[in-house]
């Protein structure tokens, strides 16, 4: 007969068993926090700029051709994967944003798993802590920045890990994907290359190949050389900016500030340590990556969104802080409590109610039909339209897979060039209706914008009928019809 304790062994304790708990628990503290969070990354046509996405890549799946019969400033494979996601529902771009979500954390937690042995803390820093950074440094639902961050924390992983054949590949998509961040990733890449760092000439091989393969798949469908048009015009944009140092440290706010100057004193405090002789390698991927990231959003931030081109550089640095700290329990414990609470409060997560609330009023509204849909749906199943306005479109494009989008451009801004308002001139009056949007209209110290909008409203007074409709106007070409006032 065994003796107590002598060949027995408590299920409860077996290490299988305790693994697949860990797991389990792991996977429902994720799912808790996603809720919390989900009402911060819905990404409602009602942001700016989201809509005007929408609208593009609804004109996509009408078999518009990007850049050719429809345009924005964005690139290619954002635009792509946004037209397949919304092909499957209007709001199914929010799995899409919560996948973007999990694949950086997933990412993070890679990076990190050569500095944190217990997978609980690297669960902690990776699938909270991350994420909660993310959106502060001025995280807009649905925009082009995260996919970015996605591919950029990819490329440094593949690099930690010696595979620059991954690398490469994931280069060439940025490259069509955000281009603000392959300037940032090129000039690393350089610095890391002459550091002996990496296998330059195997990055060089796989990124000219996926480029290749992109450019091929453009060239196919008509798209890339209005592509190239494109960014020349962005190019001119980014330039154009009277006051640069003004305008770079007007897009700070408090929230920002405090990360940021944090990150940059924690950098500079790495280089006076010995992480410096053991973690060569690190703390030169994170030297090149903070001067890149500082001269790229130095010359190219011109909106409060474009900062976030610094959540990569931010986002490492978290990585590399946590791994000094770890071995001291108290001090990890104590740290991680007061980031959690300061994140926690400055996001606004623990309204828990109204963010739902929110949540339900935004799916709401993009369930319903679009402006487009109540404009011309009512009149004729199909024709050709035109719009004028700016970045004030809730996806009106939704549900006008039959009708032909007249003008390339159906949003027009002050700062571009005469050239471009001139080819709207002459092209809306190839359009059966057109709908002109509350901010196509006249602002100070915008002359030739001014002259646009003038010439504009009276080739519309002399050649369409125009009705009010949700503080829009839609009017008809004379030339097809006539429309009461």
């Amino acid at each position: 007969m065994q003796g107590r304790g002598q060949g027995f062994e408590s299920p409860c304790l077996h290490p299988v068993k305790i693994k697949n708990l860990k797991i389990t628990a792991a996977i429902f503290i994720y799912f808790v926090f996603l809720c919390f969070l989900i009402p911060t990354i819905y990404p409602t046509s009602t942001n700016p700029d989201r809509g005007i996405f929408e609208s593009v890549s609804f004109r996509l799946l009408a078999q518009d051709r990007l850049y050719e019969d429809v345009w924005d400033n964005k690139d290619p494979i954002f635009y792509y994967l946004n037209a397949l996601t919304l092909k499957i529902s209007p709001v199914a771009d929010l799995f899409l944003e919560i996948g973007f979500f999990f694949l950086l954390s997933l990412i993070i937690f890679q990076i990190n798993r050569n500095y944190t042995k217990s997978k609980t803390k690297n669960f902690l820093v990776s699938f909270i802590i991350s994420p909660l950074i993310l959106i502060q440094i001025n995280y807009f639902p649905g925009y082009t920045h995260l996919p970015g961050e996605v591919l950029f924390l990819g490329i440094i992983l593949f690099i930690l890990k010696g595979q620059e054949n991954f690398a490469g590949i994931l280069l060439g998509i940025l490259l069509f994907t955000k281009i603000t961040l392959f300037p940032i990733a090129l000039l690393m890449l350089i610095f890391l290359g002459f550091k002996k760092i990496i296998k330059v000439k195997i990055i060089i091989k796989f990124f000219t190949l996926t480029s290749a393969i992109i450019v091929l798949a453009m060239i196919f469908r008509q798209e890339f050389i209005p592509y190239t048009n494109s960014l020349y015009l962005n190019y001119f944009y980014a330039l154009n900016t009277p006051s640069r140092f003004e305008t770079f440290f007007s897009l700070f706010n408090i929230k920002i500030d405090v990360i940021s100057i944090l990150t940059l004193v924690f950098i500079i405090y790495l280089n006076f340590t010995k992480f410096k002789v053991t973690n060569r390698k690190e703390l030169l991927i994170m030297n090149s990556l903070t001067m890149a990231t500082l001269f790229v959003a130095f010359f190219a931030s011109k909106h409060p969104h474009h900062l976030q081109i610094l959540t990569p550089t931010i986002l490492i640095a978290t990585l590399l802080f946590f791994h000094l700290i770890q071995n001291n329990k108290k001090i990890f414990r104590f740290l991680v409590t007061i980031i959690l609470i300061y994140l926690v409060s400055i996001s606004s997560l623990y309204r828990v109610k109204d963010n739902w609330n929110n949540l339900k009023l935004f799916y709401k509204i993009d369930r319903e039909k679009s402006f487009g849909e109540l404009a011309l749906l009512d009149i004729a199943s199909t024709g050709t339209y035109a719009r004028l306005g700016q970045n004030d479109d809730n996806a009106h494009a939704k549900g006008l897979q039959n009708w032909k989008l007249a003008c390339t451009r159906f949003h027009q801004y002050p700062f571009e060039d005469v050239v471009i308002f001139k080819q709207t001139l002459d092209c809306i009056d190839e359009a059966e209706y057109l709908i002109i949007s509350p901010q196509f209209k006249e602002y100070s110290q915008t002359p030739v914008w001014n002259e646009f909008v003038k010439l504009a409203m009276i080739e519309v007074g002399q050649k369409f009928n125009c009705k009010t409709l949700l503080n829009n106007q839609v009017c008809q070409n004379t030339r097809w019809g006539n429309n009461e006032q």
